[in-house]
């Protein structure tokens, strides 16, 4: 069986300015050479289909080496309703958060 998420990615500079010049043939080398990625995204990194990438972390730490000047975005969201995250890659790193949600305080004098 397996665990399905959904994955896009945005490329952009490593300082995180602007989308990277270079964004859509960036995205077309790593799905060429990664068939998770080309399941997971589309030629513009929008969600293709939810697939079952266990190695997304490994597998983009790596392919952020070859890109040194690139910023990865990730988004993932997964089956279970709590568990959407984004995690950023650059040159071989990664930091990763988890999504949360939250309310407003109950404010009386929004009450309608």
């Amino acid at each position: 069986m397996g665990y399905y998420t959904c994955h896009t990615l945005d490329v952009k500079l490593a300082d995180n300015s602007a989308e990277h010049p270079d964004k859509y043939q960036i995205i077309a080398s790593l799905r060429a050479e990664n068939e998770e990625a080309a399941c997971s995204f589309d030629e513009e990194g929008q969600t293709l289909s939810n697939s079952r990438w266990y190695e997304s972390s490994d597998e983009m730490k790596e392919f952020s080496k070859k890109h040194p000047d690139a910023l990865f975005v990730m988004d993932g969201d997964g089956e279970e309703s709590d568990d959407f995250w984004i995690a950023y890659y650059l040159d071989g790193k990664e930091q990763t958060s988890t999504g949360r949600i939250e309310y407003d305080e109950f404010d009386p004098t929004k009450l309608e």
